[in-house]
């Protein structure tokens, strides 16, 4: 985590001389160790207990993603990044599964990428933190 703080710090003083505010995505779920796929995460009629999918909590997901949180929030907390911060978007819920809360499904693969219905529930708060008026009072500083 030291060399992920200073890589970041060192990165957002190279931007800022270009009057540039780095903006970094916290982590989201941990959706491959799911060992899933979309189309099986979907609940099936002939498994009403649950497939194969082994889905982690909220509560686990934060606790292993607890030391890169610290990291992040002591560089905003010394204003070097904002932090956005997906993790209610892609775990609404106990449990970290492929779906949103409106039922739509958050990954296109395997892999974890996001789909198009993730992307676009995602983009409100996207937005919200690019156009908060502390970045943009932030910007203003680095400029003046």
């Amino acid at each position: 985590m030291r060399q992920l703080s200073e890589g970041l710090t060192k990165l957002s003083h190279q931007l800022s001389a270009r009057g540039i505010k780095l903006v970094v995505l916290d982590g989201l779920p941990f959706a491959r160790e799911a060992e899933c796929e979309p189309i099986v995460a979907k609940n099936q009629w002939f498994a009403p207990f649950g497939g194969p999918c082994h889905f982690i909590s909220k509560q686990q997901t934060l606790l292993r993603r607890a030391k890169l949180d610290d990291t992040l929030t002591a560089l905003r907390n010394q204003r070097e990044i904002d932090v956005v911060d997906l993790i209610d978007v892609f775990c609404p819920d106990k449990i970290c599964t492929y779906y949103s809360s409106n039922g739509q499904m958050l990954y296109r693969d395997a892999s974890s990428h996001p789909s198009v219905e993730a992307a676009r529930l995602s983009a409100p708060i996207i937005r919200n933190v690019l156009t908060s008026d502390d970045r943009q009072s932030s910007l203003m500083d680095q400029r003046q």
